[in-house]
């Protein structure tokens, strides 16, 4: 807001205006900056490309005229000579035509990326597959002797007692845990499905718990179906999704997953970043060992595991950072 209020406006005016001492400009010289701001320009002052946020500059000029207004009735001996017509229109601080270009931005990039999606679905479950054959076989191997990873890399099994599997890559004398990288590819391929079947939002999967389940009877036929209760997010309402069987089996193992042999979910609370507050412990859909507790926040891949998407014909590459997606 400062460098909207000093920058393009005032120092605008002054820079095209000089000698300019009063800020109650005439309607030509509001004309002339209204068209200005309208643009990004370089140093020297050639037009690059249209303002986006043009509507959020003009708000700011507005607001602060309006402000004057507001102090000069508490306070009219101080504020008062300050009071002056606001430059800006309110037609000029209209965010209809931003966010209808920002919904046309958002709807050509879905466009763009939904060829990719199948794609990225093999992707993530044929990484998913190696690193569970991976692992299973590293567990079968005797310390110290090689084995070939579905990669057809060849890895040493290192000796220990740690619960975790290790290895040696000879190629690169790196050591690799086998047992985070199968971690790593079970939720990034648990995120994607859970997604793309139900189309949430990432704070609305990640709000996910065990209560969400709730049982649906038809009132036609008597049957009773799945259902998952989404907790209300950016709309502020409560939406009701049918569980799919592929949904079920995707959540199935995420349950699995985290319970870990035990009878129930564990019980973990969960930190709002945007609220900063902590919710009540609740079994969480999205959490896993964090160190020596169970953490939802961990359940968000510590590191961006990129997988490589060739789509099919041309040589187009999709590159997803699934870690910056959750």
């Amino acid at each position: 807001m400062t460098r909207t209020l000093a920058g393009l406006f005032w120092r605008d005016l002054e820079k095209h205006h000089p000698g300019i001492d009063s800020h109650r400009p005439d309607a030509d010289t509001v004309t002339a900056w209204r068209e200005r701001v309208r643009m990004i320009r370089d140093r020297h002052g050639i037009p690059i490309r249209p303002r986006v946020n043009v509507h959020t500059v003009f708000s700011w000029v507005r607001t602060f005229y309006q402000n004057l207004a507001r102090w000069a009735a508490e306070e009219p001996t101080r504020w008062g000579p300050w009071v002056a017509p606001c430059p800006v229109r309110d037609s000029d601080t209209d965010h209809g035509e931003a966010r209808a270009r920002l919904k046309a931005a958002m709807d050509q990039r879905t466009r763009t990326l939904l060829p990719a999606l199948p794609a990225l679905v093999k992707a993530v479950e044929r990484q998913l597959k190696d690193a569970q054959t991976c692992l299973a076989t590293g567990r079968e191997t005797a310390a110290g002797a090689p084995f070939t990873t579905p990669a057809a890399e060849t890895l040493l099994r290192r000796a220990g007692v740690s619960s975790r599997v290790y290895a040696d890559d000879p190629a690169t004398g790196r050591r690799r845990d086998l047992t985070v990288e199968e971690e790593r590819a079970f939720w990034a391929w648990a995120i994607v499905e859970v997604l793309r079947h139900t189309g949430m939002r990432i704070e609305e999967a990640l709000e996910l718990t065990h209560h969400r389940f709730v049982a649906y009877q038809l009132p036609t036929t008597g049957e009773i179906v799945p259902m998952l209760r989404v907790a209300p997010s950016k709309l502020d309402q409560e939406r009701l999704l049918l569980v799919s069987p592929e949904l079920g089996e995707v959540l199935t193992a995420i349950i699995h997953r985290v319970r870990r042999g035990q009878q129930a979910m564990p019980l973990v609370p969960a930190y709002d970043s945007l609220e900063r507050l902590w919710s009540a412990p609740m079994p969480f859909l999205f959490q896993r060992r964090c160190g020596p507790q169970d953490a939802v926040e961990c359940a968000v891949l510590p590191r961006p595991v990129r997988i490589r998407v060739r789509v099919s014909p041309g040589p187009m590459r999709a590159v997803v950072g699934l870690g910056h997606l959750l």
